[in-house]
């Protein structure tokens, strides 16, 4: 070998090991290349957890399975780009999500939910959204004095529970000394068990307010509010799912229905 190629082969060796070693500290600092944009870019990640253990998919591909311990999950070094991610169990309802992944940033689904499809598995959870059902506010009509007596705010159809009045259809909010109508065609309302959100249903839509900021994604505000979805039934009742994430919805002859409020990427609506 002359003096020449082994002087070639040495320069081109180094330019290897520079570029290697700048590729290996790239991917240390949590990049990818992309071949589309033809450059490094750093990479992001989803996380989920469900209340129970279930199969992970990303994109149709099977990616592992939620902890036995904690029902969590996580995948880290996505390219950012829009990603299906999928929870699916045997004997269970699924739950789905399109997100789209951003550099360096992490998305997370904290309250996924799938539940048991079997009818001896589902007949707990049906007595438990019947009971949920049964306490939420809708306004009864109060019989007048006597059968003369003319119509007084007395007779109105009326609702209440402590901050929030539901007067016929007119859906009242007293914060501080601030009063806002939240909506003219209620027909009534459940607030959570730790009294930090509230939801109200008209005919056909489901409407949430936060009362209090929310630690964890989707992040909201105090005073945020959001339609959830619509109905092309009629709803009979709404209430509160026991974990305050979802929303049971009563649709007569229909059945029951549970809806998440985290609207990103789509909602998942169990039929029950």
């Amino acid at each position: 070998m002359t003096r020449l190629s082994r002087r070639i082969l040495f320069v081109a060796a180094a330019v290897l090991f520079a570029v290697a070693s700048y590729a290996v500290i790239l991917y240390a600092q949590g990049y990818k290349y992309s071949f589309p944009e033809a450059r490094f870019l750093r990479t992001g990640a989803i996380a989920l957890k469900a209340n129970t253990d279930a199969k992970v998919f990303v994109n149709d591909k099977l990616v592992g399975s939620t902890s036995f311990f904690t029902d969590a999950f996580s995948v880290s070094g996505l390219l950012p780009n829009q990603y299906t991610i999928r929870l699916q169990q045997d004997g269970y309802s699924s739950w789905q999500k399109k997100t789209s992944v951003q550099e360096g940033l992490l998305i997370d689904f904290p309250h996924a939910l799938i539940l048991p499809t079997g009818e001896e598995e589902i007949a707990p959870i049906i007595e438990t959204v019947r009971k949920a059902l049964a306490l939420t506010k809708v306004p009864l009509v109060k019989p007048a004095a006597s059968p003369t007596a003319s119509t007084s705010a007395q007779t109105v159809p009326l609702a209440q529970d402590g901050p929030i009045t539901l007067r016929a259809s007119r859906l009242i909010w007293k914060n501080g000394d601030e009063t806002k109508q939240l909506s003219s065609t209620a027909l009534g309302f459940a607030l959570s068990e730790n009294q930090n959100r509230l939801l109200w249903w008209t005919r056909n839509e489901l409407w949430v307010l936060w009362l209090q900021p929310t630690g964890y994604q989707p992040y909201h505000a105090a005073g945020d509010i959001a339609l959830i979805t619509r109905f092309s039934s009629v709803m009979r009742r709404a209430a509160w799912y026991p974990d305050s994430d979802h929303i049971t919805v009563d649709l007569g002859t229909l059945g029951y229905r549970i809806v998440e409020i985290d609207t990103r990427g789509g909602i998942n609506i169990i039929e029950v």
